[in-house]
C-alpha cells in the first residue's frame, strides 16, 4: 500500500504493473516495461530462503533477475543511449530487511549470531546494489526496517518469550542495528560508485511517535491490530473468524503485522516530503529530480 501511494506522489495513477504479469504480455511486454515495474513479492526479504517456509515467494536477488531482463529490453527498444538516461533517472524503491529479522526469530536464530546476520543481510545488500548499478540504476529509495517488535504479533509474543506487555525490544534493536548497518553501507556505496544518490527512509523514526502519541497523529490504537483474534488481535492472522474493528482509520496496525492504510499514506507523504530525521540524506522528491 506504502508504494502504491509514492507511486501516486510521483505522478502515476496506480502503482506500477507486476513484472510476472506484464510478462503474461508478451506482445506487449517491452513497451509497458517502459512506465515502470513493480517487483514486489509478499514475505521475501534480502536472503534467498526468507519466507520459503510458509509460500513461494520471489527473492530480493531474484527480483533483480527479472529486473536485468527488463533492463535489456529497455535497451533493445530505445537503444543504449536513451536507455541508460531512462534507467539512470529511474527511481528504484527497495523495502527489504523485516522479514529477514522475522525469520531469524521464527528459527529461533537458525544457530547463527544477530551480528552474523546483520553481516550477511549487509552483505548481500551490497551485492544487490552494486548488480542495479551495472544494470544502470543511479537513484535508490531505500526503506528500513520499523520497530517491528511493536507489531500486534511481537507484543503478543513479548508475553509469552519475556512476560510483558510492551513491545520486543530485542526485536526493535534489531531493527535498528539494522538500520545502523545500511546506512554505513549506502555512504560507502555512493563515495565508491559515481552518480550514485540515494534516500534512505527511517521508518523506526517514523513509526516510535505514532505509537508513543497516536492521538497526535489522527490514530486512538497503536497496540491492538483493527483485524485479528488473540492478544493485541496479533495471536493469529486475520481471516472470515476473527474480531473486525469498525472504523480501521482508528489504528496503527491493520492486522498482526502490517499497517492500516492510513498509515501507509502517512508514511509515503513522510518519505516523500519529509526532513533529514525521516529521510537522508535527501527524501524522495528531492532523489527524483532529473539531473541536469
Amino acid at each position: 500500500m506504502m508504494f502504491s501511494c509514492i507511486a501516486k506522489l510521483l505522478g502515476f495513477k496506480k502503482s506500477p504493473e507486476p513484472f510476472l504479469t506484464l510478462q503474461q504480455r508478451n506482445a506487449t511486454f517491452k513497451s509497458n516495461s517502459l512506465r515502470g515495474v513493480n517487483f514486489a513479492s509478499g514475505g521475501s526479504g534480502i536472503l534467498n530462503d526468507t519466507g520459503r517456509a510458509f509460500h513461494e515467494v520471489v527473492s530480493l536477488g531474484e527480483q533483480i533477475q527479472q529486473f536485468e531482463i527488463v533492463a535489456g529490453n529497455i535497451n533493445e527498444t530505445l537503444g543504449p543511449d536513451a536507455a541508460n538516461d531512462l534507467l539512470s533517472n529511474a527511481l528504484f524503491l527497495i523495502s527489504a530487511g523485516s522479514n529477514d529479522i522475522f525469520d531469524y526469530q521464527r528459527s529461533n536464530g537458525g544457530g547463527i549470531s544477530t551480528d552474523t546476520l546483520l553481516t550477511n543481510l549487509r552483505d548481500n545488500y551490497t551485492i544487490y546494489l552494486k548488480h542495479l548499478y551495472e544494470l544502470g540504476a543511479r537513484k535508490f529509495g531505500i526503506i528500513s526496517v520499523p520497530p517491528i517488535g511493536c507489531c500486534p504479533f511481537e507484543r503478543y509474543a513479548n508475553t509469552i518469550v519475556n512476560g510483558g506487555l510492551g513491545c520486543f525490544d530485542e526485536m526493535n534493536q534489531l531493527a535498528l542495528a539494522f538500520y545502523s548497518s545500511i546506512e554505513a553501507l549506502l555512504r560507502e556505496f555512493s563515495t565508491q560508485f559515481p552518480g550514485v544518490k540515494y534516500s534512505l527512509g527511517n521508518t523506526y523514526n517514523m513509526t516510535i511517535p505514532i505509537i508513543n502519541n497516536p492521538y497526535t497523529f489522527g490514530f486512538k490504537y497503536a497496540e491492538e491490530a483493527c483485524c485479528g483474534s488473540g492478544p493485541f488481535n496479533g495471536q493469529y492472522e486475520c481471516n472470515i473468524s476473527s474480531n473486525l474493528c469498525p472504523n480501521r482509520k482508528d489504528y496503527l496496525f491493520w492486522d498482526w503485522f502490517h499497517p492500516t492504510q492510513a498509515v501507509s499514506k502517512l508514511a509515503a507523504l513522510t518519505l516523500y516530503y519529509g526532513s533529514i530525521d525521516y529521510t537522508s540524506p535527501m527524501n524522495l522528491s528531492q532523489l527524483v529530480l532529473p539531473d541536469i
